[in-house]
């Protein structure tokens, strides 16, 4: 005598085996083509990341410091939503541009404490200023 459980595997093995992963299964090709159509779309929207060279990136580093003070990761989130990235990958390099810029006397910086640990906040100096004032050029031919 058979056990229900296997009564029911007996008499559910034909519909089983006819799908077996969904990932066998082909949607309809309205589907595919709908779905194409708006991944297409939604990239022609996207806007394209600006690859930029170390002395643009120090600009723009000027550039987003000259209103408020900022720390790394603070300066790194405006730089991706801006879709802003150095031709050099990695974070790091960031942090090199800002120590960079620190010795050269454009940004001061100061520690703070944030929840519960403290970071660097970088502000630009006068003679940073200066520096982004004469060199405004960089930032005017960026593709953004």
């Amino acid at each position: 005598m058979e056990e229900p459980i296997e009564t029911w595997l007996k008499a559910a093995a034909p519909i089983l085996k006819a799908v077996e992963s969904p990932a066998q299964v082909e949607p309809p090709a309205r589907h595919q083509e709908a779905f194409l159509q708006a991944v297409a779309k939604k990239s022609a929207l996207a806007k394209p990341a600006a690859l930029l060279t170390p002395q643009q990136m120090e600009a723009v580093i000027l550039h987003l410091l000259r209103e408020n003070g900022m720390d790394g990761l603070e300066l790194i989130g405006v730089l991706d939503s801006k879709k802003l990235h150095c031709q050099e990958k990695g974070e790091g390099v960031i942090y090199g541009i800002l120590n960079k810029l620190e010795a050269k006397g454009f940004l001061q910086s100061r520690w703070r404490e944030s929840s519960a640990r403290m970071v660097k906040s970088y502000h630009i100096t006068e003679k940073g200023g200066t520096h982004l004032y004469k060199h405004a050029s960089t930032l005017i031919v960026l593709p953004c």
